[in-house]
């Protein structure tokens, strides 16, 4: 399995925001990285924040 791996990257290459390949998924809900793509619970956590935060806004004191 681990050759298969190797060969398909050696035959893909990584994904930029250029150029389709392999990307990495990450759950990280701060990354500025350009070279990974979120999974969807970190969508999820980042439109979550994003909800709360303009209810919140919306609150009158």
């Amino acid at each position: 399995m681990q050759l298969l791996a190797a060969r398909i990257g050696d035959l893909i290459g990584p994904a930029s925001t250029s150029v389709a390949g392999i990307v990495r998924l990450s759950a990280s809900v701060n990354s500025t990285s350009t070279s990974t793509a979120a999974t969807p619970s970190a969508v999820k956590a980042a439109n979550d924040n994003a909800s709360n935060r303009a209810l919140a806004s919306r609150t009158i004191s």
